[in-house]
């Protein structure tokens, strides 16, 4: 997949770039080096053949943060519109897929908050998890490649 995902409209300041460039490696947790350590061999084969886009989920990660591009809180609607230039109603496809993925592989009937533990809190089968991520993912493949139905 090329670098298809919007750029940030928010340029990051040269202040924030250089606060960044000081600390990158300072820490392990903020050591480049180590950034894809955990990672499975499957997805950074996916992200070193270009099939996936780092900086697309590091973007979507941001706006799911509510951060502007200096890493400032503005809220998920105005992050949103900085990284992915969408606007709120535009991840109801998405959601409409989570939800049923939710259902089929981990019998889940329903993703809204409902302030109880035991409607917002599940048990998951390892093996529920894995089909539900590859079902996920492969619903993200086709949604890039354009063979959504």
């Amino acid at each position: 997949m090329t670098n298809r995902s919007a750029k940030p409209r928010d340029r990051m300041a040269e202040a924030t770039r250089q606060r960044i460039q000081g600390e990158l490696g300072s820490r392990d947790e903020l050591n480049p080096d180590f950034l894809f350590q955990g990672t499975t061999t499957d997805l950074l084969l996916a992200a070193a053949s270009g099939m996936i886009d780092p900086v697309m989920f590091a973007r979507r990660e941001l706006a799911n943060r509510g951060l502007d591009a200096n890493g400032q809180w503005v809220g998920f609607d105005r992050a949103r519109k900085i990284h992915l230039g969408g606007t709120p109603g535009d991840n109801d496809a998405a959601q409409t897929v989570a939800a049923e993925i939710a259902r089929r592989h981990l019998q889940i009937e329903c993703l809204d908050t409902r302030n109880s533990d035991g409607l917002d809190f599940h048990d998951v089968a390892v093996w529920s998890l894995r089909d539900a991520l590859i079902a996920a993912f492969e619903a993200g493949a086709r949604k890039v490649h354009g063979l959504e139905g």
